[in-house]
């Protein structure tokens, strides 16, 4: 479409990155920087924020028809794999690709649907681009209203909930361990792969009051980490622990009052087990 562009550096061909490529993939620079330049311009096509869900390595390796050309990015920094959902991040995006002259409005609704779960993700992503271009010219009519999901019947949560939930439990863990983990992908990562599989960010919070309670000053403190007290295996487990009347689905337990402290029959005030604090 007339119009659309995106930035190419004059010394694109100098860059270390590219050296680095085009001996990962056994090719001139001349040839590598094309291969570049046709990734981009594919990107630029199908995302406006560098986020490309539902694409996985051999799609990308497909739209430059180079097998190995997605990990080699990956492995010079320009790329990275998402897993929730799954799908693949540009990085420094706008560093390569301009305003473009064509409507966005189509582009952004379906990103929404995939990050949803809406669209099927084996559907094929040049197929939705050929679609996405047959669409519009045309008036966007009848679409379903996207709103965030609830764990309800199993379904899993919009990706901006899982993110925001994730955010709000590294915080939890920082401020009761003692901690200063960065929100950072390799670290949020763990997290939000737990939260989109319908673990609640109370049931998190709980098993890390308990597991805080337990290992702090002890030489298991240094597992109070995202990535053990989220590992795929070993939430579960320990969320097992979790007596029933300790889960978040119990009703909420309020202390009694100094002026309504229970007493024992010899009128003597009953001793009340201190229960970890949530925030």
């Amino acid at each position: 479409m007339a119009g659309e562009w995106i930035k190419v550096t004059s010394n694109l061909h100098t860059k270390p990155e590219v050296f680095k490529l085009a001996r990962l993939l056994s090719e001139n620079v001349d040839t590598t920087v094309g291969m570049l330049v046709h990734f981009w311009c594919w990107a630029d096509s199908v995302t406006v924020d560098g986020v490309v869900d539902g694409v996985e390595a051999g799609d990308v390796d497909a739209v430059v028809k180079k097998d190995g050309f997605c990990e080699a990015l990956i492995s010079v920094g320009w790329l990275i794999k998402t897993e929730v959902p799954i799908g693949i991040e540009l990085i420094n995006f706008s560093r390569h690709n301009g305003e473009s002259a064509k409507k966005r409005t189509l582009k952004n609704e379906r990103q929404a649907r995939w990050r949803a779960g809406i669209v099927d993700e084996s559907s094929s992503t040049n197929a939705s681009t050929r679609e996405e271009k047959r669409r519009e010219e045309k008036s966007i009519k009848d679409l379903t209203p996207l709103v965030p999901l609830a764990r309800d019947g199993g379904q899993k949560l919009a990706k901006a909930q899982v993110k925001t939930e994730a955010l709000q439990y590294l915080d939890f863990l920082n401020a009761k361990a003692g901690k200063h983990f960065r929100p950072v992908p390799s670290t949020l990562k763990f997290i939000e792969a737990r939260l989109a599989e319908g673990v609640s960010l109370q049931d998190l919070k709980t098993l890390t009051a308990r597991k805080c309670r337990d290992w702090l000053g002890t030489e298991q403190e240094k597992f109070l980490r995202p990535e053990t007290l989220c590992n795929a295996t070993k939430c579960h487990s320990y969320l097992g622990e979790i007596p029933p009347e300790a889960s978040c689905n119990a009703p909420a337990v309020t202390e009694p009052s100094r002026t309504e402290t229970p007493a024992s029959a010899d009128g003597a005030p009953l001793e009340h087990e201190a229960l970890p604090a949530l925030h």
